[in-house]
């Protein structure tokens, strides 16, 4: 894998991980709630609909989990582009 691929691959994951987490954070106050409700019925098998994401609990937790995800991805978007674009063999010299 060329330098330029594993460079879009990786920006494209966090991308990814940040649209995931907005989705969480805002399925707590929009329609978008029957995505996280799908994802948390996969996730929690079997696929029964039992699972019941309008508790306190569960909406803090949903909440953190998108802040947390959407965390991730900006702190992998800042290491792609501060770190691996500049001196791409850094990363692999750390261990």
């Amino acid at each position: 894998m060329t330098l330029n691929t594993s460079i879009t691959a990786l920006k494209a994951a966090s991308i990814f991980t940040i649209i995931c987490g907005l989705i969480f954070f805002l399925s707590l106050f929009t329609p978008v709630r029957h995505i996280a409700k799908l994802f948390f019925d996969i996730a929690i098998w079997p696929v029964d609909g039992a699972q019941n994401i309008d508790t306190d609990k569960s909406r803090l937790l949903i909440a953190i989990s998108g802040g947390m995800l959407v965390g991730w991805g900006i702190m992998f978007w800042q290491i792609l582009s501060l770190i691996h674009i500049s001196e791409p063999t850094r990363l692999l010299s750390i261990s």
